[in-house]
């Protein structure tokens, strides 16, 4: 009986998966996430050259059982020492999926918040001279008037999800383009509301309380 299971170096599959870790939706821009695709796209071409076919052999193995004539049970295997680079070239592979996928999702988290909002216009940080800002456990109160707060808050939604997008990188983002920051109407619908639970995000927010780069 010949069967071909690969002869797989776990240790060496665990390696490549470890380094190469599970892909966080915020690690970088989507930009970033398609350069990273492109590295692992070459890491598994680099696995898959180094897989030579024409080293199978025939390997027999005891099965722990008994034989047709009583003897010790063997099964004969193809195995092939270089296996485990096909399996390293699937990992980069899979990571690779993973970055593609977040970048799609990050660029999708774009579009659907900037509906209506030209690509050219979404890096334009709305304009906070008029506001006044009110600090919250969670972040900041931005005072825009009923009449103003929709407008607002698709201007920095549209603004926020360009940003994280971008990798929260470019000279024209806002002060407070944070990451892990969003935007809600306030209870009054007479504000924009900046929010966190990161603790960090709060805390930078709140310094801008005190910024003159803000104009608050």
């Amino acid at each position: 009986m010949r069967s071909k299971i690969p002869q797989i170096s776990l240790g060496f599959v665990s390696m490549v998966i470890s380094c190469s870790g599970a892909v966080q939706l915020d690690e970088t821009s989507s930009q970033g996430h398609r350069a990273e695709a492109a590295k692992e796209s070459d890491r598994a071409k680099a696995e898959q050259a180094q897989y030579k076919p024409e080293e199978d052999r025939l390997r027999s193995v005891p099965t722990g059982g008994y034989g047709a004539f009583g003897g010790a049970g063997l099964v004969t295997l193809v195995v092939n020492p270089t296996d485990e680079h096909l399996q390293a070239a699937q990992a980069h592979r899979d990571h690779g999926q993973q970055h593609e996928k977040a970048a799609k999702k990050l660029e999708e988290f774009e579009d659907v918040a900037c509906t209506g909002i030209p690509p050219a216009a979404r890096d334009a940080c709305p304009s906070l001279q008029t506001l006044s800002v009110e600090k919250l456990p969670g972040g900041v109160r931005l005072q825009t008037g009923t009449q103003r707060t929709d407008k607002v808050l698709a201007l920095m939604r549209c603004h926020l999800a360009f940003a994280r997008a971008t990798g929260y990188t470019g000279t024209t983002l806002c002060p407070f383009s944070i990451k892990g920051v969003r935007a809600e109407p306030s209870p009054d619908h007479a504000g924009v509301d900046l929010l966190s639970e990161d603790v960090t995000a709060i805390a930078n927010l709140h310094k801008l309380l005190q910024s003159p780069e803000t104009g608050m």
